[in-house]
């Protein structure tokens, strides 16, 4: 498997073949991500793979270690793109902040709460976590928004559980020391640490029952936000990423696991995973994949719904203010997802 996967790494990311307007001066843009999250694989993709060099752009991710950063960051312009939930752009918007999604980048919620392996004997439901207490990664974060929901759906006040911000670097550490109970986080922590029979799951959102139980599908789970500002003035670089991450979404979905991993594997921040772990964890995301960028009204419909049962939704955001769908619609236009 090792020698198959590094044959993998040296075909795809030591042969590319010059790629459509690569001598062309390209375009700076910054794109303000929470750690290494799987679901994100079609970013790494398309900046891996030069489809955002192919539309003209230079990109750059910048680890933040909680959502919120990354949006209060994109409100100040000290980013092109925000990859985040929806609620972050939400709260900018009630707040007075021009920001809107431009892109797709996951409708299936990808959460999971995961039990450490010395209580799983007794905490069997949701509800039994009542007065344990539950690592997060910051509060206000997709994560804790996400706990948010799972209490109100049975029956627990805030209350009831003691969350603990673990940020996005100590989250196995702390898990593994029984520092905290439980854990809301996202692959590739929960999936790591239940591998390593640290944890056990209690709730996982990539199950489809489990996600229809708590979270009718489809739901915009996060998207690419950018500063209406910049949006204005900046539509042609808007569309040319957008394009780039359509083109990464037609990758991830006519190529295997394997290759997938081996991208994610040329990144220094998932070194801490080996490739037997990332193909399993690209093959749990692989049923989740959309095949077009473009955001449509059900997703946010459904996802607003989670946002209302958590209590955080001050105003109603109409779908026209939080979200610019032609770029994404152009994007499937120019670039056909695969049938």
């Amino acid at each position: 498997m090792r020698r198959r996967l590094a044959v993998l790494v040296s075909l795809l990311l030591v042969g590319l073949p010059a790629l459509p307007g690569a001598s062309a001066p390209l375009v700076p843009v910054r794109v303000a991500i929470t750690n290494h999250l799987i679901f994100r694989t079609p970013l790494y993709v398309a900046s891996k793979m030069g489809f955002f060099r192919a539309e003209g752009l230079d990109v750059e991710l910048e680890n933040m270690q909680v959502g919120s950063d990354a949006m209060k960051l994109l409100a100040s312009g000290g980013v092109e793109f925000d990859s985040g939930p929806p609620i972050d752009g939400i709260h900018a918007i009630e707040q007075g902040i021009g920001v809107s999604g431009v892109a797709l980048m996951n409708a299936t919620f990808q959460n999971s709460v995961i039990v450490t392996k010395s209580q799983a004997g007794t905490i069997k439901r949701f509800a039994d976590l009542k007065g344990h207490t539950m690592g997060v990664t910051g509060i206000g974060s997709a994560t804790w928004q996400f706990a948010m929901l799972l209490t109100a759906k049975s029956g627990l006040k805030p209350e009831d559980i003691q969350f603990v911000s673990l940020g996005t670097n100590a989250q196995i550490a702390e898990v593994q020391a029984g520092r905290v109970d439980a854990m809301a986080a996202t692959d590739p922590e929960p999936y790591e640490l239940v591998q390593a029979g640290s944890a056990v799951y209690l709730v996982d959102m990539l199950d489809p029952a489990t996600h229809q139980r708590y979270v009718p599908k489809p739901a915009l789970f996060a998207d690419v936000m950018a500063n209406d500002d910049y949006i204005k003035s900046h539509p042609a670089q808007v569309q040319a990423f957008v394009n780039g991450m359509q083109r990464a979404f037609n990758w991830c979905n006519t190529h295997s696991p394997e290759e997938a991993a081996a991208v994610l594997k040329s990144f220094p921040s998932f070194d801490a995973y080996s490739l037997k772990d990332l193909v399993a964890m690209e093959k749990r995301l692989r049923p989740t994949l959309p095949k077009s960028v473009a955001i449509t009204r059900e997703e946010y419909a459904n996802a607003m719904g989670v946002v209302r049962t958590i209590g955080q939704l001050k105003t109603e955001i109409p779908f026209d203010q939080a979200i610019k769908p032609s770029f994404g619609e152009h994007a499937a236009k120019a670039y056909p997802p695969p049938k």
